[in-house]
């Protein structure tokens, strides 16, 4: 489930751009949550239970018709483009 204050975030963004713009966001995320809830696994006892972090499959479905682009940059953080 996409955390409803990141989604209503991407959501005012998204009514932000103009035609041709874009809107890079970079920050922990992971390309599904199956991948999140290996990382929690592994990091257990780092890991900030308080925080709900971006998941790309997720996302991508709030912001249709929209595209996201999401790189990854390692194995807990991503950035996402808007466009």
């Amino acid at each position: 489930m996409v955390d409803e204050e990141k989604e209503s975030l991407f959501q005012d963004l998204r009514g932000l751009l103009r035609k041709g713009g874009s809107i890079i966001v970079g920050d922990i995320a992971f390309r599904t949550r199956a991948e999140l809830e290996a990382s929690r696994k592994n990091y257990w006892d780092i890991w900030d239970d308080e925080e709900e972090y971006f998941v790309e499959e997720e996302l991508r479905k709030s912001l249709e018709p929209h595209s996201l682009n999401f790189t990854k940059i390692s194995h807990c953080a991503g950035v996402f483009e808007i466009n």
